[in-house]
């Protein structure tokens, strides 16, 4: 691999938001063309850390099976706020190219408008069948690490919500108990359609650090965390005005990014000269 190209992957994953901010400088083309030649990881990474309306400029100069890869890797929220910026007959090219069931889910919460409880809340999440035992449902934790969320939540055979439990109270509860016996059964809820300020009022957030969503048969849909909860209020506050950074910051802002914007320079310019030397 070209050093400069390695150094480049290198700095991203080191520091995201930098090295977003300086791809933010360059042309939409040549951003994509670099995110084309770099791994999934990396572009993901950029991708996440870019200036939303910029990653979708450039997503409509890349390449649909390099999307599909880039969007496996991103957070599901993150893939779908992106997708949703873009030209609709684009947008369709890349879900195609994605495995049958992350296109469902994409497509589930594309459904959502944007700044909705249901286009902001993470579907990929375990959750426990009311009727199975702890050891059973521990088991399934221990399969699938990666989708444990704040809570388990549990459902009927119906996908209804029903309650929820701790991995911490899963792991101390008797192992032949059901999981239905142990489980909190006053869940708080959000329902899909459910705007930011409602989300951000919402009195469950004094009890739980994460709100289930679901339709208007409580089907369980997914859920919103308070990760979550905090960029909204983010949100919220950019909105009103801010105190700018004096000019002494600025400036020395500047000299910063004059000192270190040559990287990605660099690297564009690298993956010219491969491919003319192809």
């Amino acid at each position: 691999m070209n050093y400069d190209l390695e150094l480049s992957y290198t700095f991203i994953h080191r520091h995201p938001v930098e090295a977003a901010q300086i791809f933010e400088r360059l042309s939409f083309e040549a951003a994509a063309g670099f995110l084309n030649a770099a791994p999934a990881h990396a572009a993901a990474l950029l991708l996440k850390a870019v200036n939303p309306f910029t990653a979708s400029q450039i997503l409509e100069f890349m390449a649909p099976n390099q999307i599909a890869s880039v969007c496996q890797t991103l957070p599901l929220g993150t893939a779908s706020a992106l997708l949703r910026r873009i030209d609709a007959a684009k947008r369709q090219q890349f879900l195609e190219a994605l495995p049958s069931d992350l296109a469902g889910l994409l497509q589930r919460v594309l459904h959502h408008a944007a700044g909705t409880a249901g286009s902001l809340m993470k579907t990929r999440i375990l959750v426990l069948p009311d009727d199975i035992n702890v050891a059973e449902g521990l088991e399934r934790l221990r399969r699938h690490p990666e989708q444990i969320f704040d809570y388990t939540y549990v459902i009927n055979r119906n996908q209804v919500l029903v309650g929820f439990v701790s991995v911490r109270h899963l792991m101390l509860a008797q192992p032949e108990s059901i999981v239905s016996a142990i489980m909190q059964k006053n869940t708080e809820r959000l329902r899909p359609q459910m705007g930011k300020k409602t989300i951000l009022a919402h009195p469950g957030w004094r009890n739980v650090h994460a709100l289930p969503v679901v339709d208007g048969n409580n089907v369980f849909l997914g859920a919103v965390s308070y990760q979550t909860l905090r960029k909204l209020e983010n949100e919220v506050e950019e909105t009103q005005p801010a105190a700018r950074a004096g000019d002494a910051g600025k400036a020395l802002g500047e000299l910063y990014w004059l000192g270190i914007s040559a990287f990605l320079k660099g690297a564009t310019a690298a993956i010219e000269g491969e491919k003319k030397n192809r």
